[in-house]
């Protein structure tokens, strides 16, 4: 294999969420490594934040392709096809990595369309049920495995979205499992308590606080969040919630905070860019999530020492090790996930202490940045390699 070779990785948008924090880690860490990276990506909504200037500050040229972020519209989508063929054949890489479903498919079929014959196609979860009707998953369902038919490798980020892939039949041949690729470094150094969070909330050193983490959509399930605040704060008056995040489902729960007794009590705070800070004054991280690949805020929370109360979807229960760094629920409605917190918030200390330092031990040894990046770098050298 020659000394470099350039990737075109191609993701529907780089708003705030792990995929596109993933794109930016990949292509800046992978640099050293021999991979020079181009970014194609749409423009994200405005609730959604936008990564691309910190992709372009961390060293990776971005390029905007019209319609790619776009719902699926048939028209949007042809001129979201035919720019990334366009943009393909004049960057003529050696390696075309798609990530996101509406990415992956119009990303693999401009590769096909451009002749980059070496085609990768990564799965953050899937989107096989939860999202859309029965007839339209199943059609979604037809789609990826003609598409897996025309792509040399597909990544899946736990090994539940890659059991959910070969059932869906996907050939496992073609299938490899890499965790998610993020820089844990921050949160792993980053001392418990430090309080500035709780100063700028007014919430005592003695209060049980809960994070939730992530953007406000159905799927996630944060009202599931507020409907246990209420509950619980009646009962146990010094429990305390955050929610970082937007979305938009974001208007509606703002709205019912408003009107409920929880003011003072649950705090909406938006995006946060000092997440390592949030995360030092939580006790707690809360999922409520119906559906997940494998969740990064909770890898985040992990390596920053906050154990997890969390539904067991996804990859979730190979990051969170029940009893031992936090909790998987079964909770679906907020009475059951009240009933959760409530005994958490009741544990001993030293035990709270113990699970801390089995979530931060986990999240060093298991997952991180360095272990991604080597196996992402491996994969595409033996697909260049090969003949």
């Amino acid at each position: 294999m020659s000394d470099r070779h350039k990737i075109v990785r191609i993701i529907a948008r780089m708003n705030v969420g792990g995929p596109a924090r993933q794109v930016i880690e990949l292509s800046r860490g992978l640099a050293n490594r021999g991979f020079e990276t181009v970014v194609a990506t749409g423009e994200p909504a405005g609730w959604e934040g936008d990564l691309r200037s910190q992709a372009e500050a961390a060293g990776v040229r971005v390029v905007t392709v019209p319609g790619l972020a776009a719902p699926v519209r048939s028209l949007r989508d042809l001129q979201a096809l035919a720019g990334l063929t366009k943009l393909l054949r004049h960057e003529r890489p050696s390696l075309v990595h798609t990530h996101t479903a509406k990415a992956g498919v119009l990303g693999r079929l401009a590769a096909q369309a451009a002749r980059i014959a070496t085609r990768v196609h990564t799965f953050h979860g899937t989107v096989f049920e939860g999202y859309f009707s029965p007839a339209r998953s199943r059609w979604i369902v037809r789609v990826e495995r003609m598409l897996a038919r025309r792509t040399q490798r597909i990544v899946a980020v736990s090994h539940a979205v890659a059991d959910e892939l070969e059932q869906a039949g996907i050939d496992p041949a073609i299938l490899r499992v890499i965790e998610p690729v993020v820089d844990l470094s921050e949160y792993l150094s980053t001392p418990r308590r430090k309080g500035a969070l709780r100063r700028e909330l007014g919430i005592a050193a003695d209060e049980v606080l809960f994070g939730w983490v992530g953007r406000l959509v159905p799927i996630k399930r944060p009202q599931m969040l507020l409907d246990a605040a209420a509950i619980l704060v009646a009962s146990h008056p010094k429990a305390r919630f955050v929610i970082v995040g937007a979305g938009p489902l974001e208007g509606e729960l703002r709205a019912l905070l408003e009107a409920s007794s929880l003011r003072g009590k649950v705090h909406m705070l938006g995006f946060r860019s000092d997440m390592a800070s949030v995360y030092s004054d939580l006790d707690w991280i809360v999922s409520t999530s119906a559906k997940e690949g494998m969740p990064v805020a909770l890898l985040e929370a992990a390596a920053a020492g906050v154990p997890a109360v969390a539904t067991p979807v996804g990859g979730t229960p190979e990051l969170v090790a029940d009893e031992r760094s936090g909790v998987l629920t079964l909770a679906t409605t907020g009475a059951d996930l009240a009933r959760t917190l409530q005994r958490v918030s009741e544990l001993p200390a030293d035990q709270v202490r113990t699970m801390s330092g089995v979530a931060r031990v986990r999240a060093r040894e298991k997952f991180g940045l360095e272990r991604g990046l080597a196996r992402h770098a491996q994969m595409y050298s033996e697909l260049l390699e090969s003949p």
